[in-house]
Order: structure tokens, then C-alpha cells, then sequence
């Protein structure tokens, strides 16, 4: 459902370990060695016995890395693509990367994967990203499992295969404590792809994502809070404060920020105010235009942002658009595009009105445990005239 992008920027940890119990007296003298010359630069670049100079740092591992130091490589690779010490250059961090895990440098492997998987400094390739992430693995790298498992619950450069994703993300949840293969593996439980869906499951593991820290699990647990799935009873103050948290932990979740908006809008499980709501409903909105314009939208932004133009929340109201919008994220399988597209047939609104259609598009989303879609099914059918009528 979402990748990792956690590529140098966990070094920090690791740069803290390297420098423990090292001292001031590691930036005393000049080093002889390329370990020496590693670690003096990894004291200057986090300010460990040092202070801290990230170009020093830049000087000195790149130094080690001249010598074949292959963990200096890795940090050489990060400084260039955070643009410390140095201009920021994506392909020069690609090649310090690739040399890194030529080196038999395992976390480089998946920094290259990460490069190729997003198109930084290179031209995106997912079928190179999934290459490097399983020669990640296979050095004992377990950071790319979660990257693994959306590249074939997207379909990305490979057959789609919910089956597998759910494989990877439950090896990922062995060693990645962050949340995220766990917030990943809930969807798929929730609307059972590639496993038996199963809310009670999804409901744990979206727990278990949110107390984690994780932006994505706790926008799970918001939505049962706010629909319920049979598991839980709706409580929408407990919705609001979830879908706040994610907020919090992460202010570009869009789906939160749009959930909550509703929610303000309407006073539901929170004092209503509609100018707070516009600000949410805005800052959505702002995020997915940026993102479209660059290019950089997954499916659920793209079912977001149909969703903002059908209501006309943070964006001039526009049928058209949010059909196209919706039809896209829906053809690629999302069960809440399919719903919201399913309304635009029943209604006539950016498509020609059908029903059938609609009912189609309702019973697909339904299958995947969409409460709403099961609802509207229901209301339709009780709709339907008696035979003979």
C-alpha cells in the first residue's frame, strides 16, 4: 500500500553505534587508516566527538571511500543526495550507492532499489527496483521486504499478486518495527486480497500500525472507528482522534485530512466548524495538486483527489474531472473509488447515467468489505420493484 523511502536517513542510528564511546578524542588526530578516516567523518557529519561540519565530513569519507571502505560509500551516497557537505546531486548518490553494494554493502542495495523504484537520478524502473531489492535481501538486508510487497500489490514492472505482497509484508513485520508492512498487510486483510478477508485480523494489525507511530495505521483505525467493519462499534470521537494522530505523525496523509474534513464539517464526534473543516478539505487539496502536477500520485491519492472534485471540497466542483479521476483509481482496483464512481452512474454526474454500471462497480466494492458500497447495494435492491409490479 505505501513504500519506504527510509533510505540514509536511518544512518543516523547507525552512525551513533559506529561512534559509541569514541569521545572528543576521535577528532584529535588525522587518520592513518580508511576506518579511521570513516569514522572521523561520520563524527564530523553528526557532531560525535566533533563538531559537526558535514563538508569535513564529505572530505574525510570521501577519503575512505577512495580507499574501498564500502559503508563510506553508503554515507558518501547519502550526502550527495541530501545535499550536505556538497551540491546535491541524485546521480552522483546513485553511483555512490551502486558502488557501495558492489562492495557487498547490503543497505546500499536497497538505496539503489529505492532510486530506481521512485526515478532519482535515474530514469524510474521498477523492474531494476525490484531486482536490487531482492539482492538486498539475499545480502541480509530486510528493509526492502515492505518495498517488495508493494511492487506486487501495485503490479509495478511485474504481474499484480496480492498473495505474494501479503508474504512480504509479513516477513517485513519480523524486523521492521516502523509500521508500515504492518498498516500494508491490514489493507489487504480488510479487503481481503491475496489472503481471506478478515476485519478482526485487520482491526489488530491496524492497532498494532498505529501504536507503532505509524500515519498510515492510525488512519485504519480511525476508518473502523468511523465505519465500523462489524468489528467495532462506530464511535466518531474515536475516529476523530485518530484521524487527528495520523494527522500529526505525518501532515501529508490526505485521506486523513479529507476524513476528518467530513467529519468537522459535519459535527460528527467533534464541535462542527466548517472554516476548520475548508482548512483541512484545502490543505488536501493543495498536497494532490502539487503531487499531480509532478506526476506523483499513487492510486489513493488519485481516488482522493477524484473524491474532492465530485463534492467540491478544496478544489472548484468538476464531475468530469472526478470521474476520470475515480474510473482510473477504480480500473486499478481501489474499492473506494470504485464506490464513489459507482454514485457518479447512479446520479448522471461526469458520466452518462447507468445503472447497471453502477451496481457493477457497488457489488465489486462490496466484495472487498466496503461498508458504504454493501449499504447502497442493499438500498437498491429494496428499491427494485416486485415482479409483476
Amino acid at each position: 500500500m505505501k513504500r519506504s523511502m527510509q533510505n540514509l536517513l536511518a544512518l543516523a542510528l547507525a552512525a551513533a553505534l559506529v561512534l559509541g564511546g569514541a569521545g572528543t578524542a576521535l577528532a584529535a588526530e588525522e587518520p592513518a587508516t580508511a576506518e579511521e578516516a570513516f569514522e572521523l567523518g561520520l563524527a564530523y557529519m553528526y557532531g560525535e566527538g566533533a563538531e559537526a561540519d558535514s563538508e569535513k565530513a564529505f572530505e574525510l569519507l570521501s577519503q575512505a571511500a577512495e580507499q574501498g571502505y564500502d559503508d563510506a560509500w553508503e554515507y558518501l551516497g547519502y550526502l550527495y543526495y541530501a545535499g550536505e557537505g556538497t551540491e546535491q546531486d541524485y546521480e552522483k548518490a546513485l553511483e555512490c550507492y551502486t558502488t557501495a553494494a558492489e562492495l557487498g554493502n547490503a543497505r546500499a542495495a536497497y538505496d539503489v532499489g529505492v532510486m530506481y523504484d521512485f526515478g532519482e537520478g535515474v530514469e524510474q524502473d521498477y523492474a531494476k527496483a525490484r531486482e536490487w531489492y531482492e539482492k538486498a535481501v539475499e545480502m541480509g538486508d530486510d528493509m526492502a521486504l515492505n518495498n517488495l510487497g508493494c511492487i506486487y500489490e501495485y503490479g509495478d514492472g511485474v504481474e499484480r499478486d496480492y498473495a505474494k505482497a501479503a508474504e512480504y509484508y509479513e516477513k517485513a513485520m519480523e524486523s521492521d518495527d516502523s509500521g508500515l508492512p504492518t498498516a500494508n498487510l491490514c489493507w489487504l486483510y480488510m479487503c481481503g486480497k491475496g489472503v481471506e478477508r478478515d476485519e478482526a485480523k485487520a482491526f489488530e494489525l491496524a492497532q498494532e500500525a498505529a501504536e507503532a507511530g505509524n500515519s498510515q495505521g492510525m488512519y485504519l483505525l480511525a476508518q473502523f472507528y468511523d465505519y465500523g467493519y462489524g468489528v467495532v462499534e462506530e464511535d466518531d470521537a474515536q475516529a476523530v482522534q485518530w484521524y487527528e494522530k495520523a494527522i500529526e505523525a505525518d501532515g501529508e496523509n490526505v485521506e486523513a485530512l479529507m476524513e476528518l474534513g467530513t467529519l468537522v464539517k459535519d459535527g460528527n464526534g467533534t464541535e462542527q466548524d466548517e472554516a476548520r473543516a475548508e482548512e483541512l478539505f484545502g490543505q488536501a487539496a493543495e498536497l494532490l495538486l502539487a503531487w499531480e502536477a509532478e506526476d506523483d500520485m499513487d492510486i489513493s491519492d488519485t481516488r482522493t483527489l477524484g473524491q474532492l472534485y465530485l463534492l467540491g471540497l478544496g478544489v472548484e466542483q468538476d464531475a468530469d474531472k472526478a470521474a476520470e479521476l475515480l474510473a482510473e483509481a477504480a480500473e486499478d482496483d481501489d474499492r473506494d473509488a470504485m464506490a464513489s464512481l459507482a454514485m457518479c452512474y447512479l446520479t448522471g454526474l461526469g458520466v452518462e447515467q447507468d445503472v447497471d454500471k453502477a451496481v457493477e462497480l457497488l457489488k465489486a466494492a462490496a466484495e472487498q468489505g466496503l461498508p458504504i458500497a454493501m449499504a447502497r447495494l442493499e438500498e437498491l435492491t429494496a428499491e427494485e420493484p416486485a415482479a409483476g409490479d
